[in-house]
């Protein structure tokens, strides 16, 4: 499981910035993009990849225009199974997500596939 891991690492070395920030101004990989890239390789490598949202926090903050703003840390697991032989890896990120409405959520377990 691990060289297949290891296999993929070595075949997604640079996902292409097609987002771009239009508030700060800046380019970044979309979750689309990173998804597709890295599905893509896993397939070929017979490995899934499950999520599981462990837990998640929830606070609120005032942005700089003074408008209340929600701040979410999600707790995800990732478990990757190698459907040849079964076996897994369980790996544990955070992502944080901040949003008026009620995206907030969304956005962090966006971010924590992402990164």
């Amino acid at each position: 499981m691990v060289n297949k891991l290891a296999e993929v690492m070595k075949q997604v070395k640079y996902i292409q910035k097609t987002g771009h920030n239009t508030f700060n101004n800046y380019r970044y990989a979309t979750e689309a993009d990173v998804n597709e890239k890295v599905r893509e390789v896993l397939a070929d490598q017979n490995v899934i990849m499950l999520p599981n949202m462990k837990s998640h926090t929830v606070r609120e903050h005032i942005n700089r225009k003074g408008n209340t703003e929600y701040i979410v840390t999600a707790e995800v697991e990732f478990t990757f199974m190698d459907g040849e032989t079964g076996e897994s890896i369980s790996i544990t990120v955070f992502g944080e997500g901040q949003d008026a409405g009620d995206k907030a959520t969304y956005k962090a377990i966006t971010g924590a596939q992402k990164y």
